[in-house]
């Protein structure tokens, strides 16, 4: 693929020939306006020279004319006076004249033009008057070749005057365009400098031209949610590297023990159930991973299902029955609808839900489940009882790896690394809902709001 040209060359190559054009098609005005004023000059000139003939030859014989005609003719330059008879034989002709005509195929009273050696001549032919014997025709003509030496004169003045002020103008639009675009070169350099680690530098769009605020304003909001990404990114790959490590060296570390010295069959279980609940840890941890990112790049897999939506819930509910039990907490489902969504990832997000629910509820409380369907959307909310979530965290939850500190000191037998709420609400998202907290006076609700039918 060809480098594109030097915008600067573009804009000055464009101006330049939108000069060409507007200078030619001023050129062709001027033209026609000088060949159509010469043709009624020579016209009016050529008229009223062959009606000077005409009075003349009423008021005096034929013969007795010759002398005025010639010496009218010698006043005039480039003219030529013939006399006709009706059978186009030449009965005069003034003694400058060198012409040889052909009048018979003149049309009377009307400018007609020709060729003849090499030089154009223009003329006109009318009746003599009726005083004379036979009808005789009077023809005047006039050499163009004068007029035409000045239009070439004027053509080749106007020609180095349009391509002079081309040229000259072409330079200085060059230059205009330039130093307009010398904000955007400026702006070029700016970006070279940032780098990974100023992701912080912004632009300062108040000081930038009307026309690269637009520009400078979308370049700002980019790398804000760039360094936003890394950031996260960041912290991820670090949080996640020591989520990693830890059950992966205790799994080395009691692997090693256990090979030291001979154990007996119990030992050996405990350890393979222990090695178990890390792998299973490990596992969990690279399945969030990946749907999350599925999920961030519209890549997430749909299996459309016919679900009660009730019925699920409570499937749910069972796997967290043990460690609702342990805090005597219940689970109580109010409602039902009928949505056609992933029965998987419907799973999750209550699972998620359900997990933060019974983590943080008080002991000897209720998690409440309520399913409310309307027209074309369905509601669920999951409340428990328990620590209020902070006003100034609550938009915090959402993002990768955020605890709460209440959550980050609770004793739980969940691992967890703190994506649950962002996988909840990236998948919620698109499935083309949304999910809202409410959080006050020790009573916490996680609404759900998805359409019925998903697409």
């Amino acid at each position: 693929m060809n480098k594109p040209s030097s915008l600067t060359v573009n804009i000055a190559a464009w101006f330049g020939l939108s000069l060409l054009f507007t200078v030619t098609i001023i050129a062709c005005i001027i033209s026609a306006s000088l060949y159509t004023h010469f043709n009624a000059l020579d016209k009016e000139k050529l008229q009223a020279i062959a009606n000077t003939a005409q009075d003349l030859i009423k008021e005096q014989t034929l013969s007795n004319s010759y002398s005025t005609l010639n010496t009218i003719i010698k006043n005039e330059q480039n003219i030529s006076l013939f006399i006709y008879n009706k059978k186009d034989e030449l009965l005069f002709k003034d003694e400058r004249s060198h012409l040889l005509l052909s009048p018979a195929q003149w049309k009377l009273n009307i400018i007609n033009n020709w060729s003849q050696n090499e030089n154009q001549y223009r003329g006109i032919r009318i009746s003599g008057g009726s005083n004379t014997s036979s009808p005789i025709f009077i023809s005047v003509v006039m050499n163009k070749e004068v007029h035409q030496q000045f239009l070439n004169k004027m053509y080749t003045l106007l020609f180095s005057i349009f391509m002079v002020t081309a040229i000259s103008l072409s330079i200085g639009g060059y230059y205009i365009a330039w130093r307009a675009l010398k904000p955007l070169r400026n702006l070029g350099i700016t970006l070279t400098q940032i780098n990974a680690s100023s992701l912080s530098t912004r632009l300062n769009d108040q000081a930038a031209h009307q026309e690269l605020a637009p520009l400078v304003h979308a370049f700002n909001e980019m790398i804000a949610r760039i360094e936003s990404s890394f950031s996260q990114l960041s912290f991820f790959s670090s949080h996640l590297a020591h989520e990693l490590r830890t059950p992966l060296s205790a799994i080395i570390l009691q692997n090693q023990v256990l090979l030291q010295n001979e154990r007996d069959k119990k030992t050996y279980q405990d350890a393979l159930r222990s090695n178990l609940e890390e792998l299973e840890f490990l596992s969990k941890t690279v399945t969030d991973i990946l749907l999350l990112t599925q999920a961030q790049n519209n890549q997430l897999p749909f299996k459309v299902e016919i679900i009660e939506l009730k019925s699920l819930a409570e499937k749910v509910i069972e796997y967290y029955q043990l460690l609702a039990e342990e805090k005597d907490v219940k689970f109580t489902v109010i409602g039902d609808c009928i949505v056609h969504h992933d029965s998987a990832h419907l799973r999750r997000i209550i699972g998620n839900l359900l997990s933060n629910a019974t983590r943080h509820a008080d002991p000897d409380s209720e998690i409440t489940i309520v399913i409310i369907p309307n027209e074309e959307l369905v509601t669920f909310s999951v409340t428990n009882q328990g620590k209020s979530i902070n006003i100034n965290e609550q938009h915090l939850i959402y993002q990768h790896q955020y605890r709460s500190p209440a959550s980050s000191n609770m004793n739980s037998t969940e691992v967890n690394i703190g994506v649950g709420l962002n996988i909840c609400q990236t998948i919620i998202k698109a499935m083309g809902g949304k999910i809202t907290l409410y959080s006050k006076n020790r009573e916490t609700t996680f609404t759900v709001s998805l359409p019925i039918k998903y697409g």
